[in-house]
């Protein structure tokens, strides 16, 4: 449980990030980088607990990277 919020916290501060960096990046408001962590933190949580604790470290970190990526490019087309 520690790590989905980890993840959520990590990933709505990326996405805060990377919206004020990136200029082709649509400018996020608080509340959209919250919405688009939480979604990316219950995909990531949901994967994990599909393959279960064989998963390997290098593994969840790319779990992690193609749920954040599915995410940030389906959320193009919703806002």
């Amino acid at each position: 449980m520690v790590g989905v919020i980890i993840r959520f916290i990590v990933s709505a501060l990326v996405l805060m990030l990377v919206s004020f960096l990136l200029p082709g990046f649509a400018a996020l408001t608080f509340g959209q980088a919250l919405i688009a962590a939480v979604v990316i933190a219950v995909l990531g949580y949901v994967v994990e607990s599909l393959f279960g604790r064989k998963i390997s470290p290098q593994n969840r970190g790319i779990v992690g990277f193609f749920a954040a990526a599915a995410v940030i490019y389906l959320s193009q087309f919703i806002y």
